[in-house]
C-alpha cells in the first residue's frame, strides 16, 4: 500500500491541498491510540526473515514433526521478533458537490511509533494456541527504526458508496420477499392466553414498508440535512468510515459515521484562517448519546479502538 512519510495531520492536509487545489480538504484524527501486532518476522539483527508469522511458525512446527516444545526449545532466546505499531486512524475529506454525501474521503493509518516484541513465549507452550498466541513475549534487544508515516487504507466517493449500498440492500430485500415466509401467531386480548393457530404470511403482509424503508446510512444523511445542523458541511463534523467486504459469499457495503475530534479551521471576521474552538456536532452528539450509559456506570466505548482493517497489514 502507498506509504508517505510526513510528520503530522496539518502537513497531510497541506499536501492534499497542493495536489488538488480546487478541493477544500479537511483532515482530522478520529481514533484514540491503537496498537497493531505485525506479521513480519525479524531476526536478532533486524533482518526480515518471513512475511507471515503464522506461516513461519507452522513451517517450524512441521519441520519439528509437530512437537511444540521442540520448536520453542530450538528458537527461544534467539531474538526472533515482530513489530507492534502504534497509531491513529485519520480521515481526510473534501466536498465535491452540494449534497452531504458528495464527499471524497481518504482513510489512512497514521503510524506514530513501533516496538519489537518476541515471537516466542517466556514459558514453554503446551498447546498450539500457546505457540501462535503467547500470553507473554520474550524481551528482545533489537529496536525497530522509528519513523512517523501515513499508510493509505482506502479512498471512496461517499455518494457512490451510498448508491452501491442501496442497490445491494434492495436486491437482498427482494430475495427475502421471494424466498421467505413468516409464521404469525395472534393471541387473544382477553387475558386467556389462547390464540389462533400460527399462520404463514409473506414478508410484505407482516411489514408492508419492508421494500421502501430507507437504508440506515441514507436515513443518517437525510436526518442531518433536515436538522438544524444541516446548514453546515457534514464532513466538518463526521467521517464516513466505509466498509466493503464479502461474508459467506455476499458483498456488504456501507459506512459507519465517526464523530471527528475537532471542527476544521474557518474564516475569521478579518478573513484570516483560525481554528474553531467549538467541538464538532458529531462529537457533541456522540457524547450526549453515551451520557445515560455513563450515568449508570457503563463508560461505553472510546472514540475508536483498532479495527480489523487497521491490523490488515
Amino acid at each position: 500500500m502507498p506509504i508517505v512519510e510526513i510528520p503530522n495531520i496539518d502537513v497531510l492536509r497541506e499536501a492534499l491541498t497542493a495536489r488538488y487545489p480546487d478541493l477544500g480538504w479537511r483532515a482530522a484524527d478520529y481514533t484514540e491510540t491503537w496498537f497493531c501486532p505485525g506479521q513480519r518476522v525479524f531476526d536478532a539483527a533486524g533482518n526480515a526473515i518471513a512475511e507471515d508469522r503464522k506461516a513461519w511458525l507452522e513451517g517450524l512446527l512441521k519441520t519439528a514433526g509437530g512437537h511444540i516444545g521442540t520448536v520453542w526449545e530450538l528458537h527461544r532466546g534467539k531474538g526472533f521478533a515482530t513489530v507492534e505499531e502504534e497509531g491513529h486512524t485519520v480521515f481526510a475529506g473534501a466536498a465535491i458537490g452540494p449534497r452531504p454525501e458528495d464527499v471524497v474521503e481518504i482513510k489512512v493509518d497514521w503510524i506514530v511509533g513501533a516496538r519489537a516484541e518476541g515471537v516466542f513465549d517466556t514459558w514453554r507452550p503446551t498447546e498450539e494456541r500457546d505457540l501462535f498466541s503467547p500470553c507473554s513475549h520474550e524481551q528482545v534487544a533489537w529496536v525497530p527504526p522509528a519513523r512517523q508515516r501515513y499508510e493509505l487504507r482506502r479512498m471512496n466517493v461517499i455518494a457512490r458508496t451510498l448508491e452501491q449500498a442501496e442497490q445491494l440492500e434492495q436486491a437482498r430485500r427482494r430475495e427475502v420477499v421471494r424466498t421467505h415466509k413468516v409464521w404469525v401467531s395472534e393471541v387473544y386480548t382477553d387475558g386467556s392466553g389462547r390464540g389462533h393457530a400460527p399462520q404463514e404470511k409473506s414478508v410484505l403482509e407482516v411489514d408492508p414498508d419492508y421494500l421502501s424503508r430507507a437504508l440506515r446510512e441514507r436515513r443518517f444523511v437525510d436526518d442531518w440535512q433536515a436538522s438544524s445542523a444541516g446548514t453546515t458541511p457534514m464532513l466538518n463534523h463526521w467521517a464516513f468510515d466505509v466498509s466493503d467486504y464479502e461474508y459467506q459469499g455476499e458483498r456488504n457495503v456501507g459506512f459507519t459515521p465517526r464523530p471527528l475530534t475537532w471542527a476544521e479551521p474557518v474564516d475569521g471576521p478579518t478573513g484570516a484562517v483560525r481554528r474553531d474552538d467549538r467541538p464538532p456536532h458529531g462529537l457533541v452528539l456522540s457524547r450526549r448519546l453515551r451520557k445515560p450509559g455513563r450515568a449508570v456506570g457503563n463508560p461505553g466505548r472510546g472514540r475508536g479502538p483498532a479495527s480489523a482493517e487497521n491490523c490488515a497489514a
